[in-house]
């Protein structure tokens, strides 16, 4: 977006590029990808900084994850949605 919208030579691009490369410095690893007819998926990852684990990869009952509490991080997420809904009906 930023090259078609000729914004390559602005702070945008420095700061995205800052972002990524702040990502990248904890980014080790090994990624096997699958090219077929155009497409690239990824079939298998490690990595010794990955955050997943077959432990906690579950919603069932567990100590991790209570999800009780998803409602309440719903609600947090949306609230500038549902400010500027009420803002385009008038209501705040």
């Amino acid at each position: 977006h930023l090259v078609y919208d000729g914004r390559w030579f602005t702070p945008l691009k420095d700061s995205i590029l800052a972002g990524a490369q702040a990502f990248a410095n904890q980014i080790t690893g090994d990624v096997v990808v699958k090219l077929y007819k155009g497409q690239a998926t990824v079939v298998q990852r490690r990595s010794p900084n990955s955050l997943y684990s077959e432990d906690f990869a579950t919603f069932g009952a567990d100590d991790v994850y209570d999800q009780s509490h998803a409602e309440g991080f719903i609600r947090l997420y949306s609230l500038a949605s549902r400010i500027k809904a009420l803002k385009d009906k008038g209501q705040a």
